[in-house]
């Protein structure tokens, strides 16, 4: 949005549009992002105590299903990294 606002014309825009509205309009969007961000980061941290709790449980109970979890995690990288260069 920010790039459309630098771009427009300014006959077109900045003489019809209020301050004030350009202002709100900013406002809103950064709002928007602030609330976001937090909720992403939440959810991030969340996952990883999920992730870290499902490690330590599968160590204590069955140290060896800890090799068979690294394989997989590293073949699923592997996988992902592929389906990138595919993507593209």
């Amino acid at each position: 949005m920010m790039a459309k606002v630098c771009n427009a014309p300014v006959n077109l825009y900045f003489d019809v549009t209020p301050v004030t509205r350009i202002i709100n309009t900013f406002t809103i969007d950064l709002k928007q992002v602030d609330s976001f961000l937090v909720e992403q980061s939440q959810s991030l941290i969340s996952k990883f105590y999920t992730i870290c709790g499902v490690l330590v449980m599968t160590y204590t109970n069955v140290p060896s299903l800890l090799v068979v979890l690294f394989l997989m995690a590293v073949r699923s990288v592997k996988v992902a990294g592929n389906n990138d260069k595919a993507n593209r």
